[in-house]
C-alpha cells in the first residue's frame, strides 16, 4: 500500500455544479440517517469557524492527526477562537473558509450500540469525516472524505490507510450506498423553493425521542399487534401511534423542563381506534378521545382510557384540557384549533393533518404552484396565525406521506383573526 496521505477507492460520473455538491454534502452531513438506517440522528455538540483568507488545510497530515484526536484546540493557525452555534454556517451563510463539527451519531438500537463521536471537517470542495470512538457498530471507522475534482466528479477518498482498510466492510459501504446517494443528490433538480420544506423532528430532541420511542415500542408494540381486532394493518397502525405518542410525550418534557406550570392534559378530537389515547394515558397523562363512532378494540384498553362516542359541535368547549389533538382528524381539522382558542386562552394545539377539509366541505387548493397537501398547510398554518397561535412545523417519522405536523401555542398576535371566508360563520 501506498504511503500517500489520501487514497481513492472510488468516484462517482460527472455532476451538475459545485452548489449541488455542496447542497447534496449538507444533506449527508445533517441527515446521516437518510441513508445509514442504524443511526436516529446527530447530536451537535460544538462548531468551530475556519476564518476566511486562511489556507485550506485538508491536505495537512498534522491537521487530519488533530480531527481525530478530537483535539480541536490543538490548531489555532486553522481555527477561529470563538466557537459558534451548530449549523450556523449552513443556515447564516456566514463567510468563512470552512469549519469543523464535533458531533454524536445516535444510534436507533440504544439496547445494542451508544452514540459515535465524530468530526466532520467541511471545505469548499470536499468534506473530512473522522470518527474519533474507535470501534463502532454504527458507522465506518476509517477517515475518509468526499471531494469535489475539477471535473465535477465526487471522489470518495481514505486517509492514510491500511491495507485492510480499503477491503473493509465500512469502506464498502461507503463506495457502493454513500458515494452513489451523494451523487444523485447532487444530480438532482433543485427543489421548488415555495414548497413547505420541514426538517424532521426539528422541534424536540432527537435523542430523547428514540429514547421515548425505543421504550414505547418494547413496552407496547407487540401486545398491541397481537390483540388488535381491527381489519387494518397492525404494524402500521399500532408503531404509527407510537411514534406520534413519542414525540408528544417528548414535546411535553421539554415543556416541563423549560418551567410548565402544571402536566399537561389532552382531547384527541376524532380519536379513531383510540389507540394514541390508550398510549398517552398508560404513560400517566390526564385525557380523553371523541369520536362519533365506536370502534371494537375500545372495549380492550381498559378502565384507564377514556374514549367517548359523540358528536363535536361548534359549541363545544372543554377548558379542563390543555392541548387538543388532532391526528387524521380529516373534517374536523380546522375546527379543532377554533374550539381550542375558545376553550381556555392558553390553549396548545397538535395537528398532524391528512385530507384537507375546510369548515364548510373539502379544502379548495389556493395556491396554484403548489400541491393540494402543501397549500393546504399553508391554509391551516394562517389559520392557527390568525386564531392567535404561535405555530411550528415539524416532520414526524412516520410510514405515512402525510408527516408534517402544526405545534400550536399561545402568541401574541393582534388584529384580523385572518380567517376571511374561511371562518366557522361565514
Amino acid at each position: 500500500m501506498e504511503t500517500n496521505t489520501w487514497v481513492p477507492v472510488g468516484a462517482s460520473k460527472s455532476i451538475a455544479s459545485r452548489e449541488c455538491f455542496q447542497t447534496a454534502l449538507r444533506v449527508w452531513i445533517d441527515k446521516p440517517h437518510t441513508i445509514n438506517r442504524r443511526l436516529a440522528g446527530v447530536k451537535p455538540r460544538s462548531e468551530r469557524r475556519l476564518p476566511p483568507g486562511g489556507s485550506v488545510p485538508d491536505e495537512d497530515d498534522s491537521f487530519v492527526r488533530h480531527l481525530n484526536a478530537v483535539d480541536l484546540d490543538a490548531l489555532p493557525s486553522f481555527l477561529a477562537d470563538n466557537a459558534v452555534p451548530a449549523e450556523r454556517s449552513w443556515k447564516e451563510g456566514v463567510q468563512v473558509a470552512g469549519f469543523v463539527l464535533e458531533r454524536d451519531l445516535l444510534p436507533k438500537q440504544i439496547d445494542k450500540f451508544g452514540p459515535t463521536r465524530e468530526v466532520v471537517a467541511v471545505f469548499d470542495d470536499c468534506a473530512v469525516f473522522c470518527n474519533v470512538s474507535g470501534a463502532s457498530a454504527i458507522s465506518p471507522t476509517v477517515t475518509y472524505r468526499l471531494r469535489l475534482s475539477p471535473d465535477n466528479r465526487i471522489h470518495l477518498e481514505l486517509f492514510r490507510p491500511k491495507s485492510a482498510d480499503v477491503d473493509d466492510s465500512g469502506v464498502a459501504w461507503l463506495r457502493e450506498h454513500v458515494l452513489p446517494k451523494v451523487a444523485r443528490w447532487a444530480s438532482s433538480e433543485p427543489i421548488n423553493s415555495k414548497q413547505v420544506l420541514v426538517p424532521s423532528l426539528n422541534q424536540v430532541c432527537i435523542e430523547r425521542y428514540n429514547a421515548i420511542y425505543f421504550n414505547l415500542k418494547k413496552k407496547h408494540g407487540k401486545h398491541l399487534c397481537k390483540i388488535w381486532p381491527e381489519t387494518t394493518d397492525p404494524l402500521k397502525y399500532v408503531y404509527e401511534d407510537i411514534s406520534i405518542a413519542s414525540y408528544l410525550l417528548t414535546l411535553w418534557e421539554q415543556e416541563k423542563n423549560e418551567g410548565a406550570s402544571e402536566p399537561p392534559t389532552f382531547v384527541d378530537v376524532g380519536c379513531g381506534n383510540g389507540l394514541l389515547v390508550y398510549l398517552l394515558a398508560a404513560e400517566g397523562y390526564k385525557g380523553i378521545g371523541i369520536d362519533v363512532r365506536k370502534r371494537k378494540i375500545w372495549d380492550l384498553y381498559g378502565p384507564k382510557t377514556t374514549l367517548l362516542e359523540q358528536a363535536i359541535t361548534p359549541e363545544v368547549r372543554l377548558p379542563e384540557y390543555s392541548w387538543w389533538i388532532g391526528n387524521h382528524s380529516d373534517e374536523l381539522t380546522p375546527w379543532i384549533p377554533y374550539l381550542a382558542s375558545r376553550s381556555r386562552p392558553d390553549a396548545r394545539v397538535f395537528l398532524l393533518p391528512c385530507c384537507p377539509f375546510g369548515f364548510h366541505g373539502k379544502y379548495q387548493r389556493q395556491h396554484g404552484n403548489m400541491s393540494q397537501y402543501q397549500s393546504y398547510l399553508l391554509f391551516l398554518q394562517d389559520l392557527c396565525r390568525g386564531l392567535r397561535f404561535s405555530v411550528q412545523l415539524d416532520r414526524l417519522r412516520i410510514p405515512s406521506t402525510k408527516r408534517i405536523c402544526l405545534i400550536c401555542k399561545p402568541g401574541d398576535a393582534a388584529g384580523d383573526t385572518g380567517l376571511g371566508e374561511e371562518s366557522p360563520t361565514a
